[in-house]
Order: C-alpha cells, then structure tokens, then sequence
C-alpha cells in the first residue's frame, strides 16, 4: 500500500518507559520523532534536555520494533512497553531515513519505535574509568531487558561477589572496608617549613620560598 506523502501519520513510539503518540508529515524523516517529542512534550525535557535538536543525530539512537506492539484496551501502557523494550526485537534505523523505514503502513493504535538516548558519562565516571577499568566493571551492571531490573540481573553480574541482604553478618572482608569507610579521615601533614640558608652578601638567615601545603591520606 502506498503511503500519501501529503497526509499526517499517527502512531505511538517509546521513550524511557512512556508511550507518546507521534502526528507528522508521512514524508518526515526518523529524527523528526526527536524534534516532535521535546516541542510538543514538555515532561520528556527531563530526558532530552542535554540533547539539542541538531546533535540528536549523533547523541540519540532510533530503533524499530521486528514485530510492532498493537495497543489494545485490555493492556495498560506500562504492559505495553514492556512488550516493546525487549532489544531482541529491535533493528536500528538510521535518523536520516524517512517513515517508510518503519513500515508501508503506519496505524494509530501500533506502537513501531524507540528513541534511546545515549548515555552521557557522568565526570566522576569518566575519570574512574580512566583511573581503574576494572573496578569501574565491578560496579557495572547488566541487565536483560531495558528499563528492567531483576534478581536474575543482580546475580548474574555479581562475577563472584557476595550479595547481601539487610541485617545480613557480613563477611570480614566486607566488614573491614565498612569499618574503614566508616573512620574520620585523618591526613600526615609534611613540614613544610622552609629550610634556612646563610646570605653571604648579608651574613644572616634567609627562608626560602614556601611550597603549597599538600595533604597525605594515612590509613
């Protein structure tokens, strides 16, 4: 069926865990999705707002649904989405692309894509991942599902540690580094005092410079 690239098309695409129902141009692109979700919703500014219209193309990702989820009135949107957000069902599709990609026929009762921002690394992230890979994974975890937390994901990604629950003993491994947490901060503070040397010219004592105090953690 041919698409009448003059008229308006309506359908429903995903971002986060919320459905949004889209009314464009047949003949808009991918990236128009973007545009129309933080001019017309301003509750996904939360989402959106380090992403400006021109970089969504770099910082966003579009992905369509193999098998579009119909939204019946016998399901609440939150079983909506979780219908959708399995990735295994998902085939991403370039911004640039127009509706078409989506489908010869888009219907307002189908839900056919979901805008994924890419994660904007945190700082403090980003400079532990440069200081220590490998703790930086050790705190990662990976889950199956998007938006979807569950013990199976807890577990998995334990990569042998221990998983404690509330008022659970714990090992004294674990114990020691609370302990230590725990303490006040105590810092060896070097003398910083400038040594003194004799002036020839003068026959008296001058101090040299004085150098900026630096702190010492002491465990």
């Amino acid at each position: 069926m041919q698409v009448d690239e003059s008229a308006t098309v309506d359908f429903f695409i995903v971002l986060g865990n919320e459905l949004y129902l889209i009314s464009v141009s047949a003949n808009s692109k991918i990236a128009k999705m973007f545009n129309y979700l933080k001019l017309r919703y301003p509750e996904t500014h939360s989402v959106l707002k380090r992403i400006s219209i021109i970089s969504c193309y770099k910082q966003c990702k579009f992905y369509k649904s193999k098998n579009p989820v119909i939204i019946s009135d016998d399901l609440d949107d939150t079983d909506v989405v979780q219908q959708f957000l399995d990735e295994h069902n998902w085939t991403e599709k370039s911004p640039h692309k127009s509706l078409k990609a989506l489908g010869s026929e888009l219907r307002n009762d189908h839900v056919y894509l979901v805008v994924k921002p890419l994660e904007l690394e945190d700082p403090a992230i980003e400079n532990v991942r440069k200081q220590d890979e490998e703790l930086l994974r050790h705190l990662q975890v990976t889950v199956s599902k998007l938006q979807s937390w569950t013990t199976p994901d807890v577990e998995h990604s334990l990569n042998g540690g221990t998983w404690l629950i509330n008022n659970q003993e714990r090992p004294d491994s674990i114990a020691e580094i609370e302990d230590r947490l725990d303490r006040a901060p105590t810092y060896a503070v070097p003398n910083t005092d400038p040594p003194s040397y004799v002036d020839p010219l003068r026959g008296c004592y001058q101090a040299q410079t004085r150098q900026p105090l630096q702190l010492h953690p002491v465990d």
